[in-house]
């Protein structure tokens, strides 16, 4: 059992992990009371509140489980993850993830789902998962090609389109 400051970092780090999970599950609610809110189907054709109510399901599910596994884990495994998360990057990871999801965001206004998706797709591969280029753009305009199709031409739902 740690003892002094590795007790004390091994505790904040358990009490951040919860308390992150435990906000990811508030998200998740919020986003499935809001997707009830907006109406999951309409006229029998998917609503505009299903994918926000599909996402907060999996957000909270994710968050829950989580949790769980934080609290109940051993303190072997806790220390271990402690250590492996702050040595892998796992802080750059994060703040790469957020501010290429907030830069789609804004992309998608600028200049619409297609061009913002490829971009952030290869900039989360190439920069932050640090693969290949040519794997990131592989990927990126294959996952980009499959929303597209899956959004516009199965689901209806119309995309942000360049505004020029």
């Amino acid at each position: 059992m740690p003892t002094g400051r590795r007790a004390v970092h091994l505790a904040r780090v358990i009490s951040v992990r919860a308390l992150g999970s435990a906000v990811l599950a508030a998200l998740g609610a919020w986003s499935m009371r809001e997707g009830l809110s907006l109406g999951l189907f309409d006229f029998g054709t998917p609503g505009p509140g299903l994918m926000p109510f599909i996402y907060g399901v999996l957000l909270t599910a994710t968050a829950a489980i989580a949790l769980v596994l934080d609290v109940f884990a051993s303190p072997a495994r806790r220390k271990e993850e402690a250590v492996s998360s702050l040595a892998d990057g796992a802080v750059r990871r994060v703040v790469g993830y957020v501010a290429i999801g907030f830069a789609w965001t804004l992309g998608m206004v600028a200049v619409g789902f297609v061009p913002a998706t490829v971009a952030s797709v290869f900039a989360l591969i190439w920069i932050v998962e640090r693969a290949s280029w040519r794997a990131a753009a592989i990927t990126a305009v294959a996952a980009t090609a499959g929303a597209h199709v899956l959004f516009v031409r199965v689901l209806g739902v119309p995309l942000p389109r360049i505004p020029f």
